[in-house]
């Protein structure tokens, strides 16, 4: 008996829902909208590993309202695309009827509504919160905010991608034990080569860019905890807890850049830093407030410097690496492969290395996407340092600033489920017409313009925040990208 219960014509008894479900998604779309739904979003929510029903997947020869409740049963989620055509369609909306009797208070949220185009709303749908997919412009976050409900983060994505790949990458090493297949991949192993070597760098400038932004952290702490001694005594406890923190953050970024991963010459800094590191234990020790502050001086110094020059060699890396370079060439010798007889297993084994080839070219996207906006917020941080000793710049500071800085602001992308980014643009929205309007401030003007630009750049700190961490985890997700490459090339080499 099937687990949904049929209680009368079109109803369905809510407490039958299985605990489990076949796939992960049941799309509804009205024929007039089915190239956009089969290309446009069904495609990217299997690229996410998603399992999705919809009905050109029907079973030929079954009744289209039980296929179609079989769908609705057997799915965690139903998306219904709304547009006019769906709307009149009765067919369509009978998708929704069946998921709505399912949920009948829209408490589980089994049932998500995708407006595509303008149309005039089922009572059903007019108090359920829609995803909005009618402005073209804004159709990435909305599709990242619809995938976050299916379950899938950005890091979720990038992870089954990068599974996909590997999975290509051995793929063409099982076919390549053919004689014609290796000769149809001969020559990729330089690329494979180039690509492993390349990854390896960029993970290493990023992970120092890391530690980095870790010692900087500490480093404001401590400024925190500095004022407090200002203004009180008996607190330099906690000033000597603070010091020695920041003092482990330098001897954890020196210790990672002296493991031998980086040419001498690119870390000369790393002696000046390591003086300031132990003249700033000694400040602590003998509880010398003007030489601590000397030594904290040399280390902002150096994060002054320093990880602008480590952003600059990883924009560089990205571009030698060129993953879209590796899946040209693999896509090449990919078409070769049309030529051959397969049985079924090594047939299996093509379909793997053509989605392995296809998920490189996604993962080739992501690194520059990560990698462009990494690079903006770094430019936006050297140019926000000169504020960090003037907590209430005057107006024409923060006037003159801001031309610099809404140029670097523009070049910002929204993919990779960059949610931060509308927020940003928000407050820096909000502070170009505050500044415009105040040609000649009054104070309460100078106020509110001290006020947004104080929360742009905590919005700034918060987005570089999210970025060091998600490049941070897409490196890692590539390492292994890497380590599949450099195993693959390993073993064509000694067959």
């Amino acid at each position: 008996m099937s687990a949904l219960m049929t209680l009368g014509p079109n109803i369905v008894d809510p407490g039958a829902i299985p605990l489990s479900y076949d796939h992960d998604a049941y799309v509804s779309y009205s024929d007039s909208d089915a190239d956009w739904a089969q290309s446009e979003l069904i495609k990217r929510l299997e690229e996410t590993g998603l399992t999705v029903i919809h009905k050109a997947e029907f079973l030929i020869g079954v009744s289209s309202d039980i296929a179609r409740g079989n769908a609705v049963e057997k799915s965690r989620h139903i998306i219904v695309v709304l547009t006019e055509e769906w709307c009149k369609d009765r067919t369509e909306t009978f998708d929704a009827m069946m998921a709505s009797t399912a949920d009948p208070d829209a408490a589980s949220g089994r049932l998500l509504p995708l407006w595509l185009r303008d149309c005039e709303l089922p009572p059903r749908f007019q108090k359920i919160t829609k995803c909005d997919f009618r402005n073209i412009t804004y159709r990435r976050e909305a599709l990242a905010r619809l995938l976050r409900q299916l379950g899938r983060s950005q890091q979720t994505i990038n992870e089954v991608v990068a599974v996909s790949v590997r999975k290509g990458i051995w793929a063409i090493v099982e076919l390549a034990r053919t004689p014609a297949v290796r000769e149809a991949v001969q020559g990729a192993d330089e690329t494979f080569k180039m690509a492993s070597e390349q990854i390896q760098v960029l993970s290493n400038y990023k992970r120092l860019h890391e530690h980095f932004h870790r010692i900087e952290g500490s480093y404001k702490l401590l400024q925190k905890v500095k004022k407090m001694v200002l203004a009180e005594e008996d607190t330099w406890d906690e000033l000597d807890l603070t010091a020695r923190d920041l003092a482990t953050e330098v001897e954890s970024g020196l210790a990672f850049a002296r493991n031998g991963a980086f040419p001498a010459d690119e870390i000369l800094w790393s002696a000046k830093l390591d003086r300031a590191k132990q003249d700033l234990l000694k400040a602590t020790g003998q509880q010398k407030l003007d030489q601590l502050n000397q030594a904290a001086g040399r280390i902002y110094e150096v994060l002054g410097r320093v990880p602008t020059r480590l952003n600059s060699e990883m924009v560089q890396v990205a571009k030698r690496l060129h993953l879209g370079r590796l899946a040209d060439r693999l896509r090449a010798a990919r078409d070769t492969l049309g030529a051959f007889e397969f049985d079924d297993e090594a047939r299996s084994r093509v379909e793997a290395f053509v989605r392995g080839t296809d998920a490189l070219s996604k993962l080739d996207q992501n690194l520059h996407t990560y990698i462009s906006n990494h690079n903006c917020l770094q430019e936006i941080d050297d140019l926000l340092r000169v504020f960090d000793a003037t907590p209430r710049p005057s107006f024409d500071e923060i006037a003159n600033a801001w031309m610099d800085l809404q140029a670097t602001m523009s070049a910002l992308r929204l993919e990779n489920g960059s949610d931060w980014v509308p927020q940003l643009r928000s407050v820096s929205d909000q502070l170009s017409k505050a500044l415009q309007a105040a040609a000649d401030p009054s104070p309460a003007q100078m106020k509110e313009v001290q006020i947004l630009f104080r929360d742009y750049r905590d919005k700034v700190n918060l987005g570089f925040a999210r970025v060091d961490h998600d490049l941070l985890t897409f490196c890692g997700q590539l390492q292994k990208v890497g380590d599949a490459i450099n195993g693959a090339l390993k073993k064509m080499q000694h067959e």
